[in-house]
């Protein structure tokens, strides 16, 4: 099947096993193991329910140069199952607790009822969930955000790809009558908590609204 360059796939030390036709016994004594780990697997690219994770294909690379030899019908169907758009940041249940300060059964019961990210793919038992829809859905709810720990996450778990963040400060300006003032600041503060609206006007310049805050709104004479 054809790679799509910009989508990418994590996969943990069981689909690992899988790849390399070896036993979940085997691959965990090769991570356990400092050197080996160091030198066929690499560095986690990031940690999904407290499991560590690698992208796919620059492991696929190391795992060809320590001499393994990939089971093409099994990399063929990670790609199928779990292709996520590059940029994307996934978290588990667990670190999406810790983001939005809460439990972790409040948090799994808030993705089962469709109120918080979508998930990515399944991740072992775990699900994956992407970071920067996390915290714009969370902020667009009234959720609690712990944003210390949303940066420390989205640092961890970037897989090499983090981008630095532009804060801007927008001033809007509409003009509208009295009588429709309070719906146009309505309107106006609707916009500001909406990322997924900013997301859609700024996509064609490559960027993405994390999140949003409106400090202050007044009416003004224009």
């Amino acid at each position: 099947m054809a790679i799509d360059a910009k989508a990418v796939v994590f996969v943990g030390l069981p689909e690992i096993a899988k790849i390399v036709g070896l036993t979940r016994t085997r691959i965990h004594e090769i991570a356990d193991n400092a050197d080996s780990a160091l030198r066929v697997l690499g560095k986690n690219d990031a940690v999904i329910g407290g499991r560590p994770a690698w992208l796919l294909s620059p492991l696929l690379a190391r795992l060809v140069a320590a001499g393994y030899e990939p089971r093409d019908a099994v990399v063929a169907a990670l790609r199928e199952k779990r292709s996520v758009p590059a940029g994307s940041i996934p978290v588990g249940i667990a670190e999406a607790a810790e983001i939005l300060r809460t439990s972790v059964e409040t948090t799994r019961s808030r993705v089962e009822a469709g109120t918080s990210a979508a998930v990515l793919f399944k991740f072992g038992r775990d699900r994956a969930l992407d970071l920067n829809e996390l915290v714009a859905k969370a902020a667009e709810r009234g959720h609690s955000i712990d944003h210390q720990a949303a940066q420390k996450w989205r640092q961890i778990n970037s897989g090499g790809t983090a981008k630095l963040g532009v804060v801007a400060s927008v001033r809007l300006v509409c003009g509208t009558t009295d009588d429709d003032q309070d719906i146009a600041l309505r309107e106006a503060v609707r916009l500001l908590q909406s990322p997924e609206l900013l997301n859609a006007a700024l996509s064609t310049l490559g960027l993405r609204v994390v999140a949003t805050t409106v400090e202050s709104i007044e009416p003004l004479p224009i």
